[in-house]
């Protein structure tokens, strides 16, 4: 289940020198209605323009950062910055090793990093902004291009299953990259 593989990440964030959010806690229940989403909507369009490829291929660190504090304003609930690999259809994406992984908080982030960002709510449900695009230019198609993933981790496992491996904006600073707001 997601949640016990985000406290998996939280305890991950400990053994590799980064601190974790402490101000994260679960509630139930769902945030990510309609009327909420369309919210959603409005603040990437406000903060990024449509979401085509150039503005979102290679930038799911810097686009998720970015609609963090609005997210977590929205909900009136700290939203987290979360880091790790998916499955989609069998394939396996962005997965890196513990060795791997130990090398680039070593080292910093060299070029692109392998690891991809995403926000989870207190609730589970997780937001992705840049995946369908990012997914729809590697598959050279155009269904998915301007797309947001959302809704509860373990509901969306049916067709793709989302991993955490870090969690929190310290990662960032652990893997030498800047953001800009």
């Amino acid at each position: 289940m997601y949640a016990d593989e985000l406290k998996e990440a939280f305890n991950r964030n400990i053994i590799f020198g980064i601190s974790a959010p402490d101000n994260f806690c679960s509630v139930n229940g769902t945030l990510l209605n309609s009327e909420a989403l369309e919210k959603i909507k409005n603040e990437v369009f406000n903060k990024f323009g449509y979401l085509t490829p150039p503005v979102v291929v290679g930038k799911c660190f810097n686009i998720h950062y970015k609609m963090l504090n609005p997210i977590s304003r929205l909900f009136g609930l700290k939203a987290l910055l979360t880091f790790g690999y998916l499955e989609v259809g069998g394939q396996t994406i962005y997965k890196k090793s513990d060795k791997q992984l130990e090398e680039m908080f070593k080292h910093g982030a060299i070029n692109t990093i392998g690891l991809h960002a995403w926000l989870t709510l207190p609730t589970y449900e997780i937001i992705d902004i840049t995946f369908m695009t990012t997914f729809a230019v590697v598959k050279q198609q155009e269904h998915g291009i301007g797309g947001m993933i959302y809704g509860f981790a373990d509901d969306l496992a049916k067709k793709m299953k989302y991993h955490p491996l870090f969690v929190g904006e310290n990662v960032l600073e652990h893997l030498n990259i800047e953001v800009n707001n």
